[in-house]
């Protein structure tokens, strides 16, 4: 019966955890669904034209992170909870990364290294949070402008087709009635040459 009930816990947790995936799929298909509305399709134009360039970063970021990550543990392993695994070292120095430092620094330096602690603590601040963080903001912006520019170009062609028309001179009713008097001329060169034309 303990053996049933358990796994019927597991099956649930299961279902709850694919639930969740597909409702990050949904939201992921929003995007999609957003393009008809050109300032929100502008964010998903951004996350294309910068995607190659965020790919990269994202490959330097880990393997500047990683390393970060496997030095500490190296160092601090044998010394500190927080570093005593690979998983660990990568968990705390994430933490760190989004702000959370905790005790962190001050157990880096009660394990007495020397000046290597505050070196450590301070380098990867600044090199991750400083340098890589801002380098990935104007990643993004560089798209951003990007896809602006290109928005504004659909908006300047689709204005001057617009005008073309007579939409923006006279109307949306004076558009009516040139595609009304090019039907009726239609109409006429059909009744002169016959239904083929």
């Amino acid at each position: 019966m303990v053996n049933r009930i358990s796994s019927y816990s597991n099956m649930f947790q299961q279902y709850c955890l694919l639930a969740g995936v597909v409702i990050v799929i949904l939201f992921v298909r929003g995007f999609k669904m957003v393009q008809f509305h050109p300032r929100l399709a502008l964010i998903s134009s951004m996350l294309a034209k910068a995607s190659t360039d965020i790919f990269w970063f994202l490959v330097m970021f880990m393997f500047m992170f990683f390393g970060f990550c496997m030095m500490a543990h190296v160092v601090y392993g044998h010394l500190l909870e927080q570093f005593n695994s690979p998983s660990q070292a990568i968990r705390t120095l994430f933490l760190a990364l989004l702000g959370d430092f905790g005790s962190v620094f001050d157990d880096m330096e009660a394990a007495d290294i020397g000046i290597f602690s505050p070196l450590f603590f301070f380098g990867y601040n600044v090199l991750m949070n400083w340098i890589l963080l801002n380098v990935f903001i104007a990643i993004v912006s560089d798209g951003y402008v990007d896809a602006k520019e290109e928005m504004s170009q659909a908006e300047h062609v689709a204005a001057s087709f617009g005008y073309r028309m007579g939409v923006s001179t006279g109307g949306l009713a004076e558009a009516l009635e040139r595609l009304e008097g090019c039907y009726a001329e239609l109409q006429e060169h059909r009744e002169v040459f016959g239904k083929d034309y």
